[in-house]
């Protein structure tokens, strides 16, 4: 039985969920971002407690990678790979723009559009710039996680309706002046989390424990210090 531990604190909200052959059977959230490493172990260990589960009883640990917060990618991928280093377990790292338009399928899913379409999940990044990919109805890449600047008709040689969601997508959409229909929202992010994480378990896609490191998907950057003047 694939019990695995889902772990999201790339963005304002964090999600801890156990999931089981793909489903959610426990959830916990916090929407303090300030606080999402102080809500991170106690979390994971009130989850393990209400399902009467131990660390054993997990086939592996997965974490949404990036792009996103700086500090919350740092501090998911830390909590995950503690918990594999301490227990032997298999890690697994999710591509959070890719779980972002898992979630946009699911929720399309109930009312499906009329032929073939893309799914354009987007993070913001500040000023004009958000982290986007873009997916065929289908989950397949159409477009590679990148840093990209807004621009006028930035979309136009994509000849296919195009659906946004995400923190990025409400700063497309008031730049572009598209439609509001076009924004989906991700109120089935815990969902495509267990969903990503078993497919990619199934698919034996590890990553090194001892050498992951956080998608940032742009250079991190830290401000040099500033000399006293004199």
């Amino acid at each position: 039985m694939s019990n695995i531990l889902c772990i999201d604190t790339t963005g304002e909200n964090a999600l801890v969920a156990l999931s089981r052959e793909g489903k959610v059977i426990e959830l916990l959230s916090n929407n303090r971002q300030q606080d999402h490493a102080s809500f991170l172990q106690p979390a994971i260990r009130t989850l393990m407690q209400q399902q009467q589960l131990h660390f054993a009883d997990l086939a592996a640990v997965a974490v949404s990678n990036g792009p996103g917060s700086y500090t919350g990618l740092r501090v998911g991928l830390a909590g995950a790979k503690g918990i594999c280093y301490a227990h032997q377990l298999p890690l697994l790292t999710l591509s959070t723009l890719e779980v972002m338009a898992q979630a946009m399928q699911l929720q399309l899913s109930s009312n499906p559009p009329a032929g073939p379409y893309l799914l354009c999940p987007m993070t913001d990044a500040r000023r004009m710039e958000v982290f986007m990919a873009l997916y065929d109805h289908r989950m397949e890449p159409v477009l590679a996680p990148a840093a990209t600047i807004l621009e006028a008709g930035m979309f136009s040689a994509y000849n296919l309706p195009i659906y946004f969601g995400g923190s990025g997508a409400q700063k497309w959409i008031d730049y572009s002046g598209s439609q509001p229909e076009v924004l989906v929202e991700l109120s089935h992010l815990p969902a495509a989390l267990a969903l990503q994480a078993l497919n990619q378990y199934s698919r034996r896609q590890f990553a090194d424990t001892a050498y992951a490191s956080p998608f940032y998907c742009k250079e991190f950057y830290t401000p040099a210090p500033q000399r006293p003047a004199s």
